[in-house]
């Protein structure tokens, strides 16, 4: 895709992770963040024609795509942002921090006709591939005596030890890292309707996991456990559907370290994000439905927000239909 403009708002390692992706789809990549570290992100691959703008508005006005990838309190005003240039946006999952947002954020990209692409990537991945075909031939199958388990861990970001203001500062490691088994289990196995949730800590320290408990309006239950550990660690996800007969189908994925974005030319087309950001490429250019929609991210948002009430209170948090 070398006639693709796109403006990347970040520097973290979402953002690091992402723009090895559009490199491998060829496109041509402006980055920018408040923090000021999208210099040194530019400079790092200057090989590649990554640049830094100036400012948000330079980047917009040069941008036919926007990626956000920064902390879940902040991508609301990015969001509404790129709405009002009229730039088609991807953003990371949830859209925003709170489910009010999330849905102005939609509506301001439906507004505006463009579109919003939240960042569900794990629905192009092996995990719920196999799980697809296990349905599809009759091995597994959802319903009231069904339970859908998954695990993740994930190096802890650099600065997980801080409260986000407006992020929810504690339930961080809800947004940040179960949010994407929240999205797949949805995905998989239909609307939520009640969500219990449990965090774990370190001694004087922040959440660092959690488990959590969500109950579909089909009768199927998921079990999500996420779990932040020592920087460096590579990624790992685990996935398993139990029934009355014992478990019928189970996915672990091999171990995955931190993306180089300076090399991007390994990754692989049905790598999960680049073949997620080729389908909403793909969507924009054609017009066709999206395969993940803005409402997905309200979703994304509700559960999240869900998950943190019960966590706090000790309760389950019935979820009602959307609006």
């Amino acid at each position: 895709m070398p006639d693709l403009d796109v403006g990347l708002i970040g520097s973290g390692t979402a953002a690091r992770t992402r723009l090895a992706a559009w490199l491998a789809l060829g496109a041509r990549v402006r980055v920018y963040s408040p923090d000021g570290r999208h210099h040194r992100l530019a400079a790092e691959h200057a090989p590649y024609h990554v640049t830094a703008a100036v400012s948000l508005r330079r980047l917009l006005s040069h941008s036919a795509l926007v990626d956000v990838c920064t902390p879940a309190h902040s991508r609301h005003a990015f969001v509404l942002a790129a709405a009002r240039t009229g730039c088609d946006t991807v953003c990371e999952l949830p859209s925003a921090a709170d489910p009010t947002e999330a849905r102005q954020a939609a509506d301001a990209a439906e507004a505006a006709g463009v579109h919003l692409f939240p960042a569900g990537f794990e629905r192009w991945g092996a995990t719920h591939a196999s799980l697809r075909r296990a349905l599809a031939d009759g091995t597994a199958e959802f319903g009231p005596t069904a339970v859908l388990e998954f695990g993740r861990t994930a190096a802890r970001p650099d600065r997980s030890h801080r409260s986000a203001a407006g992020a929810g500062g504690d339930g961080r490691v809800l947004a940040e890292l179960s949010v994407h088994d929240f999205d797949l289990a949805r995905s998989l196995a239909g609307e939520v309707v009640r969500v219990f949730a449990q965090l774990q800590a370190e001694v004087q320290g922040p959440p660092v996991a959690a488990t959590v408990v969500l109950t579909h309006a089909s009768g199927t239950v998921s079990l999500v456990r996420g779990r932040w550990v020592l920087p460096g660690t590579t990624v790992g996800t685990t996935a398993r559907l139990s029934g009355p007969r014992g478990e019928v189908w189970q996915h672990a994925s091999a171990p995955v370290g931190p993306a180089d974005a300076r090399r991007p030319s390994p990754w692989a087309d049905d790598d999960p994000t680049v073949a997620g950001l080729r389908a909403f490429t793909t969507a924009v250019r054609t017009g066709r439905p999206a395969p993940v929609t803005a409402r997905d991210g309200v979703m994304a948002a509700r559960i999240v927000a869900a998950a943190r009430l019960s966590a706090f209170s000790g309760r389950a948090v019935e979820l009602s239909a959307e609006d």
